[in-house]
C-alpha cells in the first residue's frame, strides 16, 4: 500500500493536534511569576480563556493561567480547586516528592480551599486572599500535592 507524503503529513498533523501539549515547567513558573503583584480577586481568572478577569486572579485562576501558558492544558473547566485536583491531567503525589511546577492544595480530599504552585527551593507562588497580591513566598506544608502532565 502506498501513501502520499501529503496524506502522511495530514495524519501526523491530526494526531499531534489531538495529543496533550508538553508540560514546560519553566514556562509554567515564568507565567506565574509574571503575575506577581497582581491583586487577588475572588473569581478572577475564570473567564472563557485562562487569564486575568475582574482585574486579577483567585488562587485557582492563577494556577489555571500558569498551567495553560506552560502546557496548553486548561484546568479551569470546573473553575475551582476541587475540579483542578480531579482533572484528568492531574495525578496526586506524595508531598515529599514535590518538584517545581507541582500543584499544592490545602483542605480535605473532597473539599480543598486553596491551591498554589510549588516553585522549587522551598518556595511557592500563590494568589493568597482578598487584600493581598500574587506573591512568591516560603512553602508552607500542604495537605495534598499533585502533578500535572
Amino acid at each position: 500500500m502506498k501513501f502520499s507524503l501529503a496524506a502522511v503529513t495530514l495524519v501526523l498533523a491530526v494526531a499531534s493536534s489531538t495529543c496533550d501539549a508538553a508540560f514546560d515547567v519553566k514556562k509554567v513558573l515564568a507565567a506565574a511569576r509574571s503575575q506577581i503583584g497582581v491583586p487577588y480577586v475572588w473569581g478572577g481568572g475564570h473567564g472563557p480563556r485562562p487569564g486575568r478577569t475582574k482585574g486579577g486572579f483567585d488562587c485557582s485562576g492563577l494556577v489555571r493561567f500558569a498551567v495553560f501558558r506552560g502546557s496548553g492544558i486548561d484546568l479551569g473547566r470546573g473553575g475551582n480547586t476541587d475540579s483542578q485536583l480531579r482533572d484528568r491531567h492531574t495525578t496526586q503525589i506524595a508531598c515529599s516528592r514535590l518538584q517545581p511546577g507541582d500543584l499544592i492544595f490545602w483542605g480535605k480530599q473532597s473539599d480543598t480551599h486553596h491551591v498554589a504552585l510549588y516553585s522549587g527551593n522551598n518556595k511557592m507562588i500563590e494568589a493568597p486572599r482578598t487584600g493581598l497580591r500574587v506573591r512568591e513566598i516560603k512553602y508552607r506544608k500542604a495537605d495534598i500535592c499533585a502533578r500535572v502532565r
